[in-house]
């Protein structure tokens, strides 16, 4: 028998299971609607890091290539700890995700969560975003001086072309401070 986890429940066991993996770490759990939950932070892992962590708690996917939404259902071990259990996937309609059946570890329970989608939103604080500017700079030779941001706003970055790196300045210091050390492993 699948048990169903609302909203709210799922939102507690996203939070506890961010507290476990980032310690340390401030996360903003929202979830609103009833069926989505809204996470935020500022700096520390990445999106990828936590949209990994947390895949377990949607109750649905969405295939954008054929704009299909599908069911999942998940496991849940007593300690909170979840994972997929099963999906049809799209590849049924010509979608691109496969269908799953992993197995239940023993003591697991299945789950549906009434949470359809689990939407990260990382901030990138000034001082991070100042030491991506500077590394760009130095890994480019560019002189730290004419790439200065205007005031602390986002859009303040200089937008300038760079020929060596066949791109703007502005997007090579967000690559930088959204996924630190990009200059390290390119």
């Amino acid at each position: 028998m699948t048990r169903y986890v609302n909203n709210v429940e799922a939102a507690k066991l996203v939070r506890k299971e961010l507290k476990k993996n980032f310690p340390g770490m401030k996360f903003g759990v929202r979830s609103k609607g009833g069926n989505c939950i809204y996470i935020s932070w500022v700096d520390g892992p990445t999106e990828k890091e936590v949209k990994n962590l947390t895949a377990g708690f949607e109750g649905s996917g969405f295939d954008g290539m054929i704009d299909l939404e599908y069911s999942k259902t998940s496991w849940m071990l007593p300690s909170g700890e979840v994972g997929l259990a099963k999906t049809s996937g799209t590849t049924g309609s010509m979608g691109v995700v496969p269908e799953v059946e992993d197995a239940i570890p023993p003591g697991a329970e299945l789950v549906k969560f009434t949470t359809k989608y689990i939407f990260t939103s990382r901030e990138i604080s000034k001082p991070n975003l100042e030491k991506a500017r500077l590394k760009v700079c130095d890994y480019w030779g560019l002189e730290p001086g004419s790439y200065e941001f205007a005031d602390d706003k986002w859009g303040s970055i200089p937008r300038d072309f760079i020929p060596n790196a066949n791109e703007a300045f502005d997007r090579l210091v967000l690559k930088e401070a959204y996924a630190p050390d990009y200059y390290n492993n390119a």
